[in-house]
């Protein structure tokens, strides 16, 4: 009798059955949901399994490569990411794929060789040819009527795009009968696969823009398709056999100055430059200048009007998509001495930019080149300027010439004309760009002053003579001098297209002043805090790759920058505004009170009131603190040693925390810095104690629920295992990789974790920052006696101490005021609080009014900053209103007269 054989065990891929376990049978892996395919992934990375997962796979035409997509688990953030692999052989593609060649895969435009066939052992009837999809385009169904379709496909961002709009169409008259588009109805498809697209599109690929596309179109030309139309570049086109729509030739605009191109070629080193992010500014803005597009098709080979396209839109998206983002950008002028290129560069810039920011434009700003005006010879500048601003603000861009724009808030930006900047004088200017944020004020300048390369050497081609382009510098330079002169401290960018050598007689730029520049391709770059000269991005002639640069600018303003050193009784709006100017918005003064205080000494502020009870409180934004101390002049006399003290102190803990956040950062950390914590994720911080220099790492769902960790690398380890790796890597280098990230070195990896209730770290996290605003913003929010009069880091130690515990620290005995002691040491007089004479300026004020006009009277005069109350004689309507604005439009806004 035989003997009874055992059956061999199977070995049962764990894959499968956790597939069948989930969904009850078996699935294909890109046919579950995520939080399944998240289960499967860490079930295989739990057990250590080695199978890999993989989603769609075949061929890809347009490459002529066999591809697959192979799913791994990010366990720091629980997300699926996919990683396609590239095969040039169908044989190494099988073989990586263990053979498993028909699920979820799709080959089309492939043909299978008899070898292939043979060797694999291939079932073709069970291979897809056709797509990963099933539906087309004509089973989306349009019941409504409508007048007119539109449909558009092309490729962007590494995806093919279907675009189909339903409109109805009528006439409506405004001044004119006008046509009309009502959008009935939107169809918008987006596919990874280029056999997704041609099956959607049912092989019609008439007037696809193709333009951006890596990818060789041209191997489509075997499939059969309906390419009529199609938008390529000129090497795809010629191997599809469509018609070239040739470009006219450029080679008469590429005219090079010696002098320019002798500077190109010296300073371009200096263009390759990227400087690194100044953390002392809070936002940056993109420049760069003298692009020259006649050169980069030139030197590009463009042969058709699309290869001239692909150019712009290349250029377009490195300007759009900078990185980091930026809402402003500046573009410094000769960008084309030919009209026809620059309004299609334009057009290009505009498409990007609705592209990319449907919601939110950018804010791109011009200046005119020397070039821009050589298509205009003959005509007068002004003509050429209207030309090309109207052209930009079709595009919602703006033109700077001999003008300024200015940002208040989050509004658009605001243009103050030529006109109205030459009849203003420095006062009414300044008081009206009290509250502006960012200024941005230029033009082309000329080159009125430069003896060397000017109108003489045939830079403007006619449009101006030598002695028009001295006048238009001169004129320009009076413009200047007097925004320097009335915005001497604000936000200001002088961009121009000329340096300010050729246009400007004076030694110095004003200190703090940005100046932007380009035109005689000389990469100069200085900032050394007072002196800024940014023009190292002028890419000029040779240059053919295009790079934007940055530079970095603060986006604050001071509301009581007008007002000399005393203490100021001020309103409730004064209070909102300061705090508005320096982005704390979310600040708020919803407390009664009797008076509202501002302290102002040497650039250090301080806001104290006066409650319905009498008692004075210290204003730390929102919230206020009783001041323990009854007298004003005390806080004024002792400000500016108090704040020095702080600062001296904080500055070395401030540097420290820069340090933390640097090496969170480089770490792939968020890296923010909030009072005395470091974030490293939503999750997980660092505390650093500002007194002792330690650092605390914790893991928080609240401000109750936390978890603290023996050790930086032990937190990392257990809750950002990839941030772990770079961590211990950088420790286990060389001195100077360890001083990178400044953390501790200890690698002992620990799984203990204690549980913390105690808020104590956020109260101190709260009082930093508090004085984090003296250090960053000049204002003291909070108070602590225990300080010495003369400013030292071991005073400013003590006033931190004494206000996170004021019990570790001996409290000084109280001295008396008495009213004989000088409270204002640099003149010896006591300050009072501020109430201006206004009645000299008031008879004055209103006699001005009276010789502009006989039917309005000044009731209330209180200076050029605040309202003014106004009477019409005629109809006896009074009103408020600043003296600038009343003065630009002096009639009753009741009767119009």
């Amino acid at each position: 009798m035989p003997k009874k054989q055992k059956k061999k065990r199977i070995k049962r891929d764990p894959r499968a059955y956790l597939l069948r376990k989930i969904t009850k049978g078996t699935t294909p892996f890109d046919s579950l949901d995520r939080w399944d395919q998240v289960s499967v992934l860490k079930y295989l990375q739990e057990k250590k399994l080695t199978n890999q997962i993989f989603e769609k796979r075949g061929f890809d035409v347009l490459t002529q490569l066999f591809f697959v997509y192979e799913c791994s688990l990010d366990n720091d953030y629980l997300e699926i990411k996919k990683s396609k692999v590239t095969f040039c052989s169908f044989k190494e593609y099988f073989e990586y794929i263990n053979g498993t060649i028909y699920t979820s895969a799709c080959y089309y435009g492939y043909k299978f060789s008899n070898y292939e066939i043979n060797e694999f052992g291939i079932d073709v009837e069970l291979l897809n040819f056709d797509s990963f999809i099933n539906e087309t385009i004509s089973d989306f169904p349009v019941t409504r009527k409508f007048s007119l379709y539109r449909i558009k496909k092309y490729y962007k961002d590494h995806s093919f795009v279907v675009h189909q709009e339903w409109f109805k169409t009528y006439k409506y008259r405004l001044d004119k009968w006008a046509p009309l588009e009502e959008k009935l109805l939107e169809n918008k498809r987006v596919f990874d696969f280029f056999a997704d697209y041609v099956h959607y599109l049912q092989g019609d690929l008439t007037n696809a823009d193709f333009l951006m596309c890596d990818d060789n179109i041209a191997n489509i030309k075997t499939l059969g398709l309906k390419i009529d139309g199609i938008i390529v570049r000129s090497t795809v086109a010629k191997e599809l056999g469509i018609p070239l729509h040739l470009a006219l030739s450029s080679k008469k605009g590429l005219i090079e100055f010696e002098e320019s191109e002798t500077c190109e070629s010296l300073s371009n080193s200096e263009y390759m430059l990227q400087r690194a992010e100044d953390d002392d500014y809070s936002d940056r803005i993109a420049y760069i200048s003298d692009l020259h597009l006649l050169h980069r098709y030139n030197l590009s080979n463009c042969v058709t009007l699309e290869d001239q396209e692909f150019i712009n839109r290349s250029i377009s998206n490195t300007i759009i998509n900078d990185t980091p983002k930026t809402r402003i950008k500046l573009l410094g002028g000769d960008i084309s001495s030919d009209y026809e290129i620059y309004k299609t560069f334009i057009s290009s810039l505009s498409n990007c930019d609705k592209q990319e920011h449907s919601f939110s434009h950018s804010n791109i700003f011009f200046t005119l080149g020397n070039h821009e005006l050589w298509p205009f010879a003959g005509e007068k500048l002004d003509h050429i300027e209207d030309t090309y601003r109207e052209l930009l603000s079709e595009h919602d861009m703006y033109l700077v010439h001999n003008d300024l724009y200015y940002y208040e808030g989050y509004r658009s930006p605001s243009r103050i004309s030529f006109q109205e900047l030459q009849q203003m004088e420095a006062e009414e200017l300044r008081y009206k760009l009290r509250s502006a944020s960012l200024i941005i004020f230029g033009g082309t300048g000329f080159s009125g002053l430069n003896q060397d390369f000017n109108a003489n050497q045939g830079i403007y081609r006619g449009v101006l003579s030598r002695e028009n382009e001295i006048k238009e510098s001169a004129k320009f330079e009076m413009l200047y001098i007097k925004v320097s002169k009335a915005l001497f401290d604000k936000n200001v960018i002088v961009f121009t297209h000329m340096p300010m050598k050729d246009w400007s007689a004076l030694d110095t730029p004003t200190n703090g002043f940005v100046f932007v520049s380009g035109h005689n391709h000389r990469n100069y770059y200085l900032d050394d805090g007072k002196t800024r000269i940014y023009a190292d991005n002028q890419i000029g002639y040779k240059q053919k790759n295009v790079n934007i640069k940055h530079l970095s600018i603060n986006m604050d303003y001071d509301w009581f920058s007008d007002y000399k050193d005393g203490i100021y009784e001020i309103t409730r709006e004064d209070y909102i505004n300061f705090y508005r100017g320096i982005r704390e918005g979310n600040v708020s003064l919803n407390r009664e009170f009797q008076h509202l205080y501002m302290l102002k000494r040497e650039g250090v502020y301080m806001f104290l009131m006066i409650n319905p009870t009498g008692n004075l409180l210290i204003l730390n934004g929102g919230s206020i603190k009783h001041a323990e101390n009854d007298s004003l002049e005390y806080y004024y006399d002792n400000l500016v040693s108090y704040s020095k003290s702080i600062k001296l102190f904080l500055s070395r803990f401030d540097s420290f925390q820069k340090k933390v956040s640097k090496a969170i950062k480089s770490l792939g950390g968020y890296g923010t810095i909030h009072g005395c914590i470091v974030d490293i994720d939503s999750l997980n911080h660092l505390y650093l104690n500002p007194l002792d220099g330690t650092i605390t790492p914790y893991f928080a769902f609240s401000m109750v629920n936390k978890f603290v960790f023996k050790n930086i690398a032990s937190l990392l380890k257990l809750n950002c295992p990839k941030l772990f790796k770079k961590y211990e890597q950088l420790c286990i280098e060389s001195e100077t990789q360890r001083e990178l990230i400044t953390l501790d070195n200890d690698l002992t990896i620990s799984e203990e974790e204690q549980f913390v209730e105690s808020t104590e770290m956020y109260k101190i996290s709260r009082i930093l920052k508090g004085l984090q605003f003296t250090t960053k913003y000049n204002i003291v929010r909070m108070w602590s006696d225990v300080f010495v009069s003369e400013p030292s880091e071991a005073c400013g130690r003590l006033i931190v101490s004494g206000l996170i515990d004021p019990r570790s620290v001996p409290a000084p005995p109280r001295k008396k005021k008495t009213g004989n002691k000088s409270t204002n040491r640099n003149t010896g007089q006591k300050p009072s609080i501020i109430k201006t004479d206004l009645s000299k300026k008031e008879q004055k004020y209103k006699a001005k009014v009276a010789e502009m006009t006989q039917t309005i009277e000044v009731l209330c005069y209180n200076g050029i900053q605040l309202k003014s109350e106004y009477r019409c004689t005629l109809c006896g309507h009074t009103w408020k209103e600043t003296p600038p604005l009343f003065k630009a439009n002096p009639i009753c806004p009741n009767c119009k007269k």
